[in-house]
């Protein structure tokens, strides 16, 4: 009967602790019960019972800006994506991918490979200029974009490549910019032994020796599937490539227009006889100056097949000219005495701009850009918001959410892509997102915020504190004017000096930005504003939880206002938790509504049962369970 009695005691006890400091749904088995009953969830888990499979975060495509120019922040999915909270996987957006709905996603289509900016920096010709290395920037493993293999063009490599050529009424003795002329550049080899290589477009010569005739050198080049045709002569009366002296290669492209990128060479197993050190150089003798266009610039490309249509009295030419078998409507049959079909006369634009921004693909008989999806604007020129923001929120560019960033409910105003081309900030008016109403939030602004308030089992901080309101105190100082109290953007109207403690009250309360205060002046003051500043007027936040942004003042007339907050004076900084369902359940975003875990019911945010919606309501039934238990046994 003792042992009976003792092991009751015991069971009731044990299950009066337990029950006292339980945990959440006992941390749905994942995660390790701390005192006051809360939850320390593996890493891969989130919520108030470890319930919550948390999914990869990535460098956000948009969000709002937390500083000047401080922008693309960690975010679940990068914002591309939505989480599968059972899961920890994220469902990315179409045109993103990764596990993070990090980068851009490509099709193309068999017919290239999807790279990011960062290897598309360094996979520059060598001939073009120097590469410089893209990979500091937010963007630079993100942003995808098909390489096409040659022949194919587009942003997903759907489109053939037509013929070029040079236009056949451009560069004659009659034209008023002169004679065209075909480029030319030099090889300068001083070498007695050994090999050279040379390299065009990306495609290496096999070794020229530097015995080698011109016809062999020539040879060499014309096997490059880059160099349609050239021509190869030696200076002097020199026959082999190199000499101990140096002898200048020249090499002529007949068949390759316009300005080319420069031959680029290898030198490094060339030899020379002691002590002089072999040498190979490179130069353009004279720049190409003919045009090098899709159908010579006179017919319409087949983007489908790679064939040009050309105008009347226009046909496929020898690249001199001449009739022939290049494809490019180069030669013309008839005196023209008129520019016929698409003919660019102003000599005004830019080659470093990209047709449909390589994000779409042109309609020529409308002239109408087609987006590729996640992208929009006359040149596809901006990136679109998911689901154009559910119908529940607001697609801005970068800038403008700069513009609209808020910290603890306060508008900053942070600029974004102020300073002209800044190459981090290049986006500022390109890359969107959403801008959510208030009650939902989400990348795509489709899920429904729920409640939050106080963890009614936390009563106090991890240095032993207790956990207690936000209090600030306001010193106001005049016999005169008015006054407007400001919380979060949201104003009061204008109040007198002389305003009583129901009245200040009164207008904050009725500000949407807050919920219950308690108003209160110093001991035998009636008015808001004294001679002095001998009234302080003490403002606790009973409904609005945690480290709050100060009160804001609008004054009208001879007043001063001085704010006391964050422990200076009597005020206090808020301690108490502002969590999502007050941590006693899991928000439902489908609803907007907390399920509460057992023994706990929305609260009205001061420990008491109400309407808020928000689990911080724990049921006396639950505390006395444990009692109830034992007693029956």
């Amino acid at each position: 009967m003792v042992l009976t009695l003792a092991l009751v005691l015991a069971l009731a006890l044990g299950a009066e602790c337990v029950v006292g400091y339980a945990c959440p749904n006992f941390c749905s088995s994942r995660g390790m019960c701390l005192f006051q009953g809360v939850c320390a969830c593996p890493s891969k888990w989130a919520g108030a019972d470890c319930s919550i499979a948390r999914c990869p975060v990535g460098n956000a495509w948009a969000d709002q800006v937390t500083g000047v120019d401080s922008g693309h922040n960690l975010a679940e999915c990068s914002n591309h994506g939505k989480c599968d909270t059972a899961t920890g996987e994220c469902v990315c957006d179409a045109g993103f991918t990764g596990a993070a709905c990090e980068r851009m996603s490509c099709n193309c289509n068999g017919h290239g490979r999807c790279v990011p900016m960062r290897r598309n920096a360094v996979l520059k010709d060598p001939g073009l200029g120097a590469a410089f290395p893209y990979s500091n920037n937010w963007d630079s493993d993100k942003i995808h974009g098909c390489m096409c293999d040659p022949g194919y063009s587009g942003p997903s490599c759907t489109e053939r490549i037509c013929p070029v050529g040079d236009d056949p009424l451009t560069g004659t003795i009659l034209d008023p910019s002169g004679i065209q002329r075909n480029e030319k550049q030099r090889v300068s080899c001083k070498a007695t032994s050994g090999s050279f290589t040379l390299t065009f477009r990306g495609y290496t010569t096999e070794p020229i020796l530097a015995s080698d005739s011109a016809t062999a050198v020539r040879a060499k080049l014309v096997a490059l599937q880059t160099i349609k045709a050239a021509t190869v002569t030696f200076g002097g009366i020199t026959i082999s490539a190199c000499t101990a002296i140096g002898n200048d290669i020249s090499i002529e492209f007949t068949q390759d227009f316009g300005n080319l990128p420069d031959l680029v060479g290898d030198g490094s197993k060339l030899a020379h006889n002691a002590p002089t050190t072999p040498s190979l150089t490179l130069s353009t003798v004279v720049q190409g100056t003919k045009e090098n266009l899709p159908c010579s610039r006179r017919g319409t490309c087949d983007r489908a097949s790679g064939i040009c249509n050309c105008y009347s009295n226009y046909f496929s030419s020898d690249g001199l000219a001449k009739i022939g078998q290049r494809g490019d409507c180069g030669f013309v049959r008839a005196t023209v005495t008129s520019c016929p079909g698409e003919i660019a006369c102003s000599g005004q634009g830019t080659d470093t701009l990209a047709e449909c921004s390589n994000a779409g693909v042109c309609d020529r008989l409308k002239g109408d850009c087609i987006c590729l999806s996640g992208f929009t604007g006359a040149s596809c020129n901006r990136m679109t918001c998911p689901d154009d923001c559910s119908g529940h929120g607001t697609c801005y560019t970068m800038e403008e959410l700069g513009k609209r960033a808020t910290l603890n409910g306060e508008l900053m105003g942070w600029s974004y892509g102020a300073v002209p081309n800044k190459k981090e900030t290049w986006d500022y008016d390109m890359v969107r997102g959403c801008l959510c109403n208030p009650g939902w939030e989400g990348h795509d602004c489709a899920k429904q915020s729920c409640p939050t308030g106080d963890d009614p089992m936390t009563l106090y901080n991890a240095d032993g504190s207790r956990q207690l309101n936000e209090v600030q105190e306001l010193v106001c100082t005049g016999t005169s004017g008015f006054f407007s109290l400001k919380f979060r953007e949201a104003v009061t109207p204008q109040l007198p000096f002389s305003a009583s403690v129901a009245s200040v009250s009164a207008a904050l309360a009725a500000l949407s930005t807050v919920g219950d205060v308690a108003v209160s002046y110093s001991a035998g003051a009636a008015a808001a504003c004294t001679v002095g500043g001998s009234n302080t007027i003490r403002v606790e936040f009973l409904s609005d939880f945690g480290d709050l942004p100060p009160l804001r003042w609008i004054l009208d007339g001879a007043l001063a206002m001085r704010l006391n907050a964050d422990g200076a004076g009597g005020s206090r900084r808020g301690t108490k938790e502002d969590a999502v369902c007050s941590n006693r359940g899991v928000c439902n975003h489908d609803t907007g509504l907390c399920r509460c875990t057992f023994g706990f019911t929305s609260s009205d945010g001061n420990g008491r049962e109400g309407d808020r919606g928000d689990c911080g309501f724990l049921d006396p039934i639950y505390l006395n369970s444990a009692g109830k238990v034992a007693n029956e046994m």
